[in-house]
């Protein structure tokens, strides 16, 4: 996929992005002073060849590139769910489609959009005005997977506030995606201060960590930090189920999907009978069943009985970077490279 942009950038740029990794302020295709006037109609054509791609506004080219295909991609801000599919994006300003066509090489006509105008709202504005809570935890969260999603979230114009048990500087795993500033974040508020009718939805990030919020679960781990204490575990699982009360959407990634696991709404656990996507690593060392284990972080899931989505099922074969679920309100994801297509999926939904 690659995508040909006009007045974009808010610098009048146009062309094709990305190539070669490069969007059009930096790649050759990049044209500049190309404007779209307010109230004008214009033609739009995008012509895809097998050894180029040609952008055409108003019968004049605007941008052509040769390629065999192998150094195009799409921005991950236009990243759709289905990478076999077409699509058309508007951002920051209402844009009206009067018609849309696909046609073969050979010009016969495909319809495949009604004639009748249609409006789509600007991307930043129809997420305006969305808050969403991100509950990381306060020792060993997985940080891409607080940090990508919370990325896609305010890029869409969303409000995100961050939690933790405690409202204290709060450590990254080594290694999990943060930066030479060591990634620790203060969390906004405590979870005890969680007043849930103040946002749309709340996200549980990873780590092993996430394992001090399990409310139910009956073992308990070697690192003591992760054994959490009851007092928090209690608001967690009120915040879950104050949002599913109030038809909200909760959400987890990796080990935070255990979270969700242990929960326990009307006796039950949110996830029984669930389509739910969780990673096969490793949880935490501890006493699982009475004996010391380490299972896979899907064992929490399975022991409450989910309908687990195999590994690496979803969009590209054997790859987790676009395994998310959506079960009603109830949306998971596979593991860190999930992250981002999390906070895609979130902002779709919300929208």
């Amino acid at each position: 996929q690659v995508a040909f942009e006009l007045d974009a950038w808010g610098m009048n740029l146009a062309g094709f992005q990305d190539i070669g990794g490069k969007t059009i302020r930096d790649n050759p295709t990049r044209q500049e002073n190309v404007r779209l006037v307010n109230g004008r109609r214009y033609t739009m054509t995008v012509q895809v060849r097998k050894d180029s791609v040609r952008g055409i506004l108003d019968d004049q080219e605007i941008a052509k590139h040769l390629s065999d295909g192998s150094d195009l991609s799409l921005s991950n801000l236009w990243r759709m769910p289905n990478q076999q599919t077409l699509g058309l994006i508007a951002w920051d300003s209402e844009t009206e489609f009067h018609s849309v066509e696909i046609r073969s090489a050979n010009g016969e006509p495909i319809p495949i959009a009604s004639n009748q105008p249609q409006t789509v709202p600007s991307s930043r504005s129809s997420a305006s005005g969305k808050h969403v809570l991100i509950v990381i935890a306060n020792d060993d969260f997985f940080y891409r997977e607080y940090a990508d999603p919370r990325a896609e979230l305010e890029n869409a114009g969303m409000r995100v506030t961050v939690a933790a048990g405690r409202k204290a500087p709060s450590r990254p795993h080594s290694n999990s995606g943060q930066g030479s500033d060591g990634g620790v974040v203060v969390p906004d508020i405590a979870l005890r201060d969680v007043r849930v009718q103040d946002y749309n939805a709340v996200l549980f990030s990873g780590g092993w960590g996430a394992s001090m919020y399990q409310f139910a679960f009956p073992g308990r781990y070697n690192n003591a930090s992760y054994n959490g204490d009851r007092a928090t575990k209690t608001e967690v699982n009120r915040i879950i189920n104050e949002f599913l009360q109030q038809d909200k959407y909760v959400c987890a990634l990796c080990n935070a999907v255990s979270v969700l696991a242990w929960a326990r709404v009307n006796g039950k656990s949110p996830l029984a009978g669930k389509r739910v996507c969780a990673p096969t690593r490793q949880a935490p060392a501890g006493i699982y069943h009475g004996q010391p284990a380490q299972p896979s972080c899907r064992w929490h899931p399975e022991q409450n009985e989910a309908i687990m989505s195999p590994a690496g099922s979803i969009g590209q074969p054997n790859s987790s970077h676009d395994d998310v679920v959506v079960d009603g309100k109830i949306i998971t994801g596979e593991d860190d490279p999930s992250a981002r297509e999390m906070g895609r999926r979130m902002v779709d939904v919300l929208r």
